[in-house]
């Protein structure tokens, strides 16, 4: 089905119209343009983090499937010199590769961090896998498939903690994480974000899938198979910036996750940017337990947005975003933070790194918010209803949040 685009004006004054050439979101799984050609990044980190070097040049896999992705055909997991690793593999050239060539080249421009997954080696199977040819064992249920030698595999550190989703949704309850357990885990994310902001790489994919848990209850940032690597510009560098100056024009991300000016396309949009967008609703997630907007219907999303970008304008945000249907709002800081994230204008927005370093990470207050803190009941409006209704019947109500804290379950990539 073709893009909807609202008729009404959106981010207060801009109209979103189609492009000559609007995509399909069914159509627009899969990037559009070569992979960049990215700069590979200095070594070292200011995170003291480094990864083992692997002491085998050729990694083994073993039957064990450790998750499939849009763009792949699975993850397996594989050992060489010592080391566990997992294995992302793809067989079909035409499918997948570009987006596993890209998120190869990405990660070795960010470089090691301790909150975004290592990359140990990549290429065709036949040059960095033992044995290819042989056969994986897809699920315990379904036929044996071979891998390749043409096969494009791109090996990766091992983290086994779990997605943050499964996380999230085995809590069951309205407040799915205490604010003190949500904030340990969006610190790693933000540092995370604002890492690869920092290297001109907006991932485009954010969502609470590509976020795995560690044992040590920390976070990896993975699949960059969708991100955008920015030129850089004078000394080829963060300290020179990047070239951001042309708009964005491909339709990614995660139905839920995409920021608005990207989900209507409205002349394109900035990847860092939309990536704080997608922060905001993670966050929005962690503390709430469901999505802040539907995205079933167009039109709905459309108004709620336009509400909420009204109310912004009229200062009245924060008050908006602690819905009726919320029973334990969270802390004023924490509101302030998904406020700031969830801005509906993109140039007002803020930024990752404005996020890592928000107060509500760096000092810890979890004061719940009472009556008094909220803002005094205004007189009903269509534009106050539509918003508040933040989490739409069967989102937000505390009996749907139990029975299913995601509604239609894990996101696709479009």
């Amino acid at each position: 089905t073709p893009l909807a685009f609202p008729a009404k004006p959106l981010f207060g004054g801009m109209v979103a119209s189609p492009p000559s050439s609007a995509p399909s979101r069914r159509c627009s799984r899969h990037r559009l343009f070569p992979p960049p050609s990215v700069a590979p990044s200095p070594r070292g980190s200011d995170h003291g983090f480094s990864p083992p070097p692997p002491s085998a040049r050729r990694w083994r896999i073993t039957s064990t499937k450790l998750g499939t992705g849009s763009f792949s055909d699975g993850v397996f997991s594989a050992s060489g010199g010592g080391v566990e690793v997992a294995v992302k593999v793809v067989s079909s050239m035409v499918r997948g590769a570009p987006n596993i060539v890209n998120e190869a080249e990405i990660l070795k421009r960010l470089g090691p961090h301790s909150n975004i997954v290592a990359m140990y080696a990549h290429g065709y199977a036949r040059t960095i896998i033992e044995g290819c040819g042989g056969l994986l064992s897809r699920l315990p249920w379904s036929y044996p498939a071979r891998v390749p030698l043409d096969a494009y595999c791109v090996v990766l550190e091992k983290v086994s903690g779990g997605e943050l989703y499964d996380r999230i949704a085995r809590a069951g309850r309205p407040r799915p994480l205490e604010e003190a357990e949500a904030r340990r885990i969006f610190g790693g994310i933000a540092a995370a974000v604002s890492h690869c902001h920092a290297h001109g790489i907006a991932h485009l994919d954010l969502k609470l899938e590509n976020i795995l848990l560690t044992e040590a209850v920390g976070v990896k940032l993975i699949d960059f198979g969708l991100s955008h690597a920015y030129r850089p510009r004078g000394d080829g560098g963060s300290r020179g910036g990047y070239h951001r100056e042309t708009p964005l024009q491909n339709l990614v991300g995660s139905s839920g996750y995409a920021a608005p000016e990207v989900w209507f396309n409205c002349g394109g949009y900035d990847g860092l940017t939309a990536d704080v967008w997608s922060m905001g609703v993670i966050l929005y997630l962690m503390l709430f337990g469901f999505f802040p907007f539907s995205r079933e219907d167009d039109a709905a999303f459309a108004d709620a947005v336009n509400a909420l970008n009204e109310a912004q304008r009229q200062g009245r945000g924060r008050g908006l975003l602690v819905a009726s249907s919320v029973r334990e709002p969270p802390s004023p800081l924490a509101v302030e933070l998904l406020d700031a994230m969830l801005t509906v204008k993109p140039s007002r927005r803020t930024k990752a790194k404005a996020v890592l370093g928000h107060q509500w990470l760096k000092r810890g207050d979890s004061t719940p918010l009472t009556e008094r803190s909220l803002p005094a009941p205004t007189t009903p409006t269509k534009a106050v209803r539509v918003t508040e209704g933040l989490a739409p019947e069967g989102h937000g109500s505390p009996r749907s949040i139990m029975e299913d804290p995601f509604g239609a379950g894990k996101r696709k990539s479009i």
